[in-house]
């Protein structure tokens, strides 16, 4: 038994996601070090790409094994945990939330809604009180 296909989009969005932090947070020291020269820049990138590495090795390894094993669950709560939902992804569910809103009359407040750091809109913590 392989891995399957939502296994193996939620391990490439998790690197993704990492690597696109990562080559982000490596161009603001960039930008921070006029002077810094090929090497230097080289070193940076490969310290960034190398930190991805080291950090996802054993979670990519644990989802490949659980999807391998047919544990789809472990895959979902990642896809949750890091925001890894792909673009359809995100248009069924909105869809979903708009039908259930209109069948139950429920309308969220926008306060209420989260943005995309996790906070509700306007906050600064994680969680409201």
């Amino acid at each position: 038994m392989g891995i399957d296909a939502s296994g193996r989009a939620t391990i490439i969005s998790l690197r993704s996601r990492f690597e696109e932090i990562a080559q982000e947070e490596a161009k603001k020291i960039l930008d921070s070090l006029p002077d810094a020269g090929e090497k230097e820049k080289k070193a940076i990138d490969l310290l960034a790409h190398n930190i991805v590495n080291k950090l996802l090795h054993e979670p990519t390894t644990m989802l490949k094994y659980c999807a391998e094993n047919g544990q789809e669950d472990v895959a979902q709560a990642c896809r949750v945990l890091f925001k890894l939902h792909s673009e359809a992804e995100k248009m069924d569910a909105e869809a979903d939330l708009t039908r259930n809103n209109e069948q139950t009359n429920v309308k969220i407040p926008p306060e209420k809604v989260l943005s995309r750091s996790g906070r509700p809109n306007g906050s600064k913590r994680a969680f409201p009180n």
